[in-house]
């Protein structure tokens, strides 16, 4: 009897949770104060103005670069490159994206 307790009194608290995820993902988009706009529309505005890049880095002969650094010029904003060479990066429009490797030109 006590495990049918725990198990009805837990599906509330999911429910809740979902539910406010819910409305927190859904107010942070459309919701608004009179005239001005959410206090997270710039952060949506900031979303929607990036883009994902992805590529390979690769050596004058065609082998890829293991750990090769890809980064968002002027910022912190980057990854390093798989085994494979490959990279996948988010970052926002015209922006200048820098490759570095140890013993290579940037």
């Amino acid at each position: 009897m006590r495990r049918n307790v725990k198990h009805y009194c837990s599906l509330p608290k999911k429910m809740v949770l979902g539910a406010s995820l819910a409305l927190i993902a859904s107010g942070s988009v459309w919701a608004t104060n009179g005239n001005s706009p959410s206090p997270h529309a710039d952060m949506v505005q900031s979303i929607m103005q990036q883009k994902t890049i992805k590529g390979t880095v690769v050596d004058e002969t065609g082998e890829p670069i293991i750990g090769a650094n890809v980064v968002e010029k002027g910022t912190t904003n980057g990854v390093i490159t798989d085994f494979n060479g490959e990279f996948t990066l988010n970052v926002p429009l015209n922006c200048i994206v820098q490759v570095s490797y140890i013993g290579y030109v940037t």
